[in-house]
């Protein structure tokens, strides 16, 4: 009977808060100032000290050649483009992460294609047998890393922050994309391909009354089951 290691099956979730805000310089890390950005990197280069040590971890103990590694972020951080720290509202610097996924036997490559946060849970489940990834609403990820297909299905990215009520939409396709502040009653459409800092909202028009109402059908897509409460709650 062929032997079974005692780490078979095993799903760990590792969370690492070094560079959630506030942050911090580490006595025994890189010292390069006590700025807002010095002590951002000082977070980052921490979340990859305890990362690095995650993966030789698993390499002492013989598992690491047979695992699924993920590598990426629930949001990214701004350092004052849009007029505050950390990770708060639906622009660019803070939509924008790392994503890295190590699977025994898929070669390694570069996929240019824009994926979200809500196509991992399909993507992992697609590799465990009798797993379906068609319960989630978002799309496995393996057809990209494995070369099959050079684009999914679909055409926009949604977005919504954990902090404010506060939602995007992006058409993948021309650009587009609207930020809608329910709380703070604004919503700015700008075009990524001519403004990527996301500068100068564009006027009203039929194109922002579309993705207006795209915006609103996904959280009645999600149903409650994503986002805060306040996302679900009448608009001021």
């Amino acid at each position: 009977k062929e032997a079974v290691h005692p780490g078979d099956g095993l799903f760990m979730f590792l969370h690492l808060p070094a560079p959630h805000y506030p942050w911090r310089t580490y006595p025994d890390g890189p010292q390069w100032g006590e700025g807002p950005v010095d002590r951002y990197d000082a977070s980052v280069a921490r979340a990859d000290w305890a990362t690095g040590r995650l993966l030789d971890g698993l390499r002492a103990r013989g598992l690491y050649e047979d695992s699924v590694v993920v590598i990426t972020s629930d949001h990214g951080t701004g350092l004052g483009e849009h007029g505050r720290l950390g990770g708060f509202h639906p622009y660019e610097e803070q939509l924008r992460v790392p994503l890295l996924i190590r699977v025994p036997g898929v070669a390694p490559r570069r996929v240019a294609e824009p994926v979200s946060g809500i196509d991992l849970a399909p993507t992992l489940v697609s590799m465990v047998r009798g797993g379906s990834p068609s319960a989630y609403h978002g799309h496995s990820l393996t057809p990209l890393m494995t070369g099959r297909l050079a684009q999914l299905p679909r055409r926009h990215l949604f977005a919504h922050s954990a902090f404010e009520d506060a939602l995007a939409v992006w058409d993948i396709l021309t650009g587009d994309k609207l930020i809608l502040h329910r709380a703070a009653q604004y919503a700015w459409l700008f075009n990524l391909k001519d403004d990527p800092a996301e500068r100068h909202p564009l006027p009203r028009s039929a194109r922002y009354e579309e993705l207006l109402r795209l915006t609103l059908g996904y959280l009645k897509l999600g149903d409650k089951t994503w986002g805060n409460p306040y996302h679900y709650s009448p608009p001021p």
